[in-house]
């Protein structure tokens, strides 16, 4: 995890960021991870790689910790389950869900409805 080292953050749709756009990917296939972290790290982007979403859910109390800007989460290789999926939306960073291989529909949190 990254922690915050730097007081002004924009957004990744800041052309004249102060920091790179910090995104996380969730994916248990190595693959995918590598290839989407390899694409975004060229184009500038500080990116964390986690196998599984309950790894990417930051701990209560961590001071300091930075959050995600964008979190790209691969519902093909995993089974969140929704109190997890509760936990990423209250994180307030945009979802990229890849559902390219899902045979059923997750539970979604309200607010991604």
């Amino acid at each position: 995890m990254r922690w915050d080292d730097s007081s002004s953050r924009g957004s990744l749709g800041d052309s004249h960021l102060d920091y790179p756009g910090y995104v996380w990917i969730v994916s248990s296939d190595h693959w995918l991870r590598a290839c989407l972290r390899a694409e975004l790290l060229e184009r500038g982007l500080e990116v964390i790689g986690y196998q599984e979403l309950a790894q990417a859910l930051p701990e209560e109390g961590v001071p300091g910790l930075i959050s995600p800007d964008a979190i790209s989460l691969d519902l093909g290789s995993l089974e969140p389950k929704p109190e997890e999926l509760k936990a990423l939306a209250a994180m307030g960073a945009p979802v990229v869900v890849l559902m390219a291989r899902v045979m059923r529909e997750p539970e979604w949190p309200s607010c991604w409805r």
